[in-house]
């Protein structure tokens, strides 16, 4: 009952539907046919009482993941991490689910982008190119004027702006060719 969809929504504010599930199941409860909860019976509990997923609720937070972050910028994952590193992004990881959640704001990235660049350690062009694709994420809905990440379906590949198209394209000829190797 009410019980147990409460507990789900607490629950989700750290775990992904498969944890909450273990977690339900250690602490005894069971679905109303008297089984065990699964990955699937989460999420179809939180979709019926629009319950928002574990990683809504850190995007809310104005927290994504790394691969997120270098997908948005058009940057390597490597390249991120070198920013996490040099605590341009900040980052803690989340032992639930072993995943780095970073806390991007746009206009403190920018500041501290434009910090390293004036100091020397970072290339113009570089710098040129992620403060360009910074505005673009913000103009295609990357994020919302708090600062929080929008997701927006890809659809036809003529509604992006031609950077994010080429990023597209590249990585699909590198995904064939790798399948080639």
């Amino acid at each position: 009952g009410r019980k147990i969809i409460d507990r789900i929504d607490t629950l989700l504010n750290t775990y992904h539907d498969s944890r909450v599930a273990d977690v339900l199941n250690a602490e005894g409860y069971k679905t109303t046919h008297g089984k065990e909860f699964r990955n699937a019976t989460v999420g179809h509990i939180r979709r019926t009482y629009g319950l928002k997923s574990f990683y809504d609720r850190f995007h809310e937070q104005k927290k994504y993941t790394i691969k997120e972050i270098a997908y948005k910028l058009g940057v390597s994952y490597n390249m991120v991490d070198l920013w996490i590193k040099n605590q341009i992004i900040k980052a803690h990881l989340h032992t639930g689910r072993k995943i780095y959640i970073c806390e991007l704001n746009p206009e403190n990235f920018k500041k501290r982008l434009t910090s390293e660049y004036r100091a020397g350690r970072r290339p113009k062009d570089f710098y040129n190119k992620i403060m360009n694709r910074l505005n673009e994420v913000q103009l295609e809905g990357g994020f919302d004027e708090q600062g929080r990440f929008i997701h927006v379906p890809l659809g036809d590949l003529s509604q992006m702006s031609e950077y994010f198209r080429r990023v597209i394209i590249n990585f699909f000829l590198q995904k064939k060719l790798e399948s080639y190797i």
